[in-house]
């Protein structure tokens, strides 16, 4: 699974906001805010490494440890729920207006 993985990776990097994602760029303002404040800036730099190293141990037990032969692929109440979860954000996507318009005209709230 190389895709999967590369994508996984590059999206734990994203999350732990290393550069040049985009979260990299919310945790640079957040530090140039107060930039004579060291210890802020610390902080940004302690939970970036914190969550780079729990992103890395989920990459390298997932992706990169033993299979695990047991795994049995089953249709329980979770794959419906996010089934359909994914069809009403799909629905969402597509009948966005009238959703919006329903919804006002249910709850008596104007909105432009």
């Amino acid at each position: 699974m190389p895709v999967a993985t590369l994508g996984f990776i590059i999206g734990g990097l994203s999350l732990a906001g290393m550069p040049p994602s985009g979260n990299f760029f919310s945790k640079y303002l957040l530090a140039a805010i107060y930039p004579n404040n060291q210890t802020y800036t610390l902080i940004i730099i302690f939970v970036a490494m914190l969550m780079l190293g729990v992103v890395l141990r989920v990459v390298s037990q997932v992706f990169f440890g033993p299979a695990n032969a047991r795994y049995v692929e089953q249709r329980g109440r979770l794959y419906y729920a996010s089934l359909a979860v994914s069809i009403l954000a799909m629905f969402n996507g597509v009948l966005a207006k009238p959703l919006v318009s329903l919804l006002s005209f249910i709850f008596k709230v104007s909105v432009q």
